[in-house]
C-alpha cells in the first residue's frame, strides 16, 4: 500500500504546485475573472488533498 500512496502522491503534488503558482499569478492580476468556488487549489486545501 505505501508505494500505491506514492504513486498517487507524486502527481498529485504537481498538480496542486502548478494550482498554486495560478493562484499566485491571478492575485495580482486585478483584470482577472474571480470564481465564486474558489481555485482549485485552494478547494484541493479545503477537501484535504494535502499531500505531505
Amino acid at each position: 500500500m505505501p508505494a500505491a500512496a506514492h504513486d498517487l502522491r507524486t502527481p498529485l503534488t504537481v498538480v496542486l504546485g502548478q494550482a498554486e503558482l495560478l493562484e499566485r499569478r491571478l492575485a495580482r492580476d486585478p483584470s482577472a475573472p474571480v470564481d465564486p468556488a474558489g481555485t482549485s487549489a485552494s478547494r484541493a486545501r479545503r477537501d484535504g488533498c494535502e499531500t505531505s
